[in-house]
């Protein structure tokens, strides 16, 4: 199989597909008519107004909380079939600047190796991630427009099974198909990155997310480091993304 088909078929399409709302949504926002009848752009006239004398930030300590559900996982899964991670984010805006940050979801893996040799295999098993954002606008006057970076620590504890062995038993010269089941991993990793949110009407947003990820512990076991990880993905990547639909809860 051809490496360019395979690379639009499981990554490239699902970027396009969920880009394409984002740049609907900013153009929508750009098409507001300007003129002598359109209505006060409120957030040029805040803009217009310093903070009084002694004032260090625009927004209260408590300025908002937020529920983000991630859809480039459950999007891609439908491309490749093998494997997805379900995730649910809890954000909270102190002073539209520091924003700590906690995520709870659920991955799982299927996957034939490419020899077809054996298949790897983990039920849907519980991941969580707890990090720091920061806004480096945070006194900017738009309070739902932002650009921001973020740390995170992440940690899964599943088990794996390792099916459909294949192998020569070098005596007979036949081939056995066997299998290892409970093979348990604790993992732990770090994620690098930033990310954008904008908002697209009332209370509901949009954000994408990149992230370098930096394994700290992948588990030790007579059988060797995991292939893929709940909340990770797979062990042989470094980059992850998200496409995120966001509602403020207050």
């Amino acid at each position: 199989m051809s490496i360019l088909p395979l690379f639009i078929k499981r990554l490239l399409l699902p970027v396009l597909a969920l880009w394409l709302p984002v740049t609907f949504a900013q153009a929508q926002g750009r098409s507001i008519p300007r003129g002598d009848k359109a209505a006060p752009d409120s957030a040029a006239m805040v803009s217009a107004q310093p903070l009084p004398e002694g004032q260090k930030y625009r927004y209260p300590l408590v300025n908002r909380l937020e529920v983000a559900f991630d859809i480039a996982s459950p999007v891609m899964e439908l491309f490749n079939n093998y494997y997805g991670d379900y995730s649910l984010r809890a954000t909270l805006n102190l002073h539209h600047r520091f924003m700590p940050q906690l995520v709870l979801g659920i991955g799982h893996c299927n996957e034939m190796s490419q020899d077809a040799y054996l298949r790897y295999k983990v039920s849907p098993s519980f991941f969580a991630k707890a990090g720091m954002g920061y806004n480096f606008k945070f006194n900017d006057v738009r309070p739902y427009d932002f650009y921001w970076v973020f740390a995170r620590y992440g940690f899964s504890s599943f088990k794996a099974d390792i099916l459909d062995i294949v192998y020569n038993d070098g005596y007979w010269d036949t081939f056995i198909s066997n299998g290892i089941e409970n093979i348990r991993y604790n993992c732990h990793w770090l994620e690098l990155g930033g990310g954008i949110h904008v908002q697209i009407v009332g209370k509901w947003g949009l954000g994408w997310e990149v992230w370098y990820k930096i394994f700290l512990a992948k588990g030790t076991n007579p059988y060797g480091s995991p292939y893929y990880v709940p909340g990770y993905g797979t062990t042989t990547s470094h980059i992850g993304f998200s496409f995120n639909v966001s509602y403020d809860i207050f």
